[in-house]
């Protein structure tokens, strides 16, 4: 009989090593279907991240060409208002007239000599 025991003893020592063996693989696929949940709920909330700079992107696309067509008008503007004191300043001085910038205001200033 004690030949049976030690058989059952030495029989087992395999299925209890394989027992072990399934639990650590039970446990490490549910750590990594836990680490897979989180992979997708930081995937999803990068991929809507990324759509809202996509959308940030693309105002700040249109701002910027407005802001271009802005600049070239401002550039127009400025070319006409020079070409017009030019000629008032060349006129106004034909005629006794003096035509005065103001010290950087802005302002016209127009007096007779």
């Amino acid at each position: 009989m004690a030949k049976q025991a030690l058989a059952r003893t030495v029989d087992l020592e395999p299925i209890d090593r394989l027992e072990e063996k399934i639990g650590l693989l039970v446990s490490m696929i549910t750590q990594l279907r836990a680490e897979q949940a989180q992979a997708l709920g930081a995937n999803a909330r990068l991929t809507a991240e990324i759509e809202q700079l996509h959308g940030k992107l693309a105002d700040a696309e249109q701002v910027n060409t407005e802001l271009a067509a802005l600049r070239d008008e401002r550039d127009v503007i400025r070319a006409r208002v020079s070409e017009m004191l030019g000629k008032m300043r060349f006129d106004g001085c034909r005629d006794g007239v003096s035509c005065v910038i103001g010290g950087g205001s802005g302002h016209l200033g127009i007096s007779k000599r």
